[in-house]
């Protein structure tokens, strides 16, 4: 069984007409584990803050915290838990403006707000849509944003895409 809670905004994947700037989508909660924590950096980014919690507590974190790769990845898992672009979705382009802004630690609550930031319309039946994505804990504190360019088809009438 997956630990990740079904998106609560009840959002079904979108058209590209139904898409403007400015539109803000939130994501399900999903509540971080230390077993998360230490599973992930175990195999990806094992460094002691991150996989052993009474050596972090000597880190400048002052506990274990989840690699920022980590977080990167539990925020794409939950904001594409929404399917938003699920029927227009060619592919992603990029990532701009990361940052890393507070540390996740274990029993961390986090949501994921995406907002339409830019929609650039492109030859072809394509666009690319900007979203900023700040990934939010449980105190409505952000603790990673970052923009993400999103290849999609403007044609209404395709089918899933991905």
């Amino acid at each position: 069984m997956s630990a990740f809670a079904e998106p609560s905004t009840g959002h079904e994947s979108l058209h590209y007409a139904q898409i403007a700037v400015g539109d803000r989508y939130h994501s399900a909660l999903h509540t971080v584990t230390q077993e998360e924590i230490i599973s992930y950096a175990g195999e990806w980014d094992p460094q002691s803050y991150h996989v052993d919690p009474a050596a972090a507590e000597a880190s400048v974190f002052g506990g274990l915290v989840a690699s920022g790769m980590h977080t990167i990845a539990l925020s794409f898992r939950i904001f594409n838990d929404l399917w938003l672009f699920r029927r227009i979705g060619l592919a992603g382009l990029g990532i701009d403006s990361l940052r890393w802004l507070k540390p996740v630690f274990p029993g961390d609550t986090l949501q994921v707000r995406g907002t339409i930031s830019a929609i650039h319309e492109k030859p072809g039946g394509r666009a690319v849509i900007m979203v900023l994505m700040e990934t939010l804990n449980q105190h409505a504190t952000a603790v990673l944003s970052l923009e993400l360019a999103v290849l999609v088809r403007t044609d209404a009438d395709s089918g899933p895409a991905c």
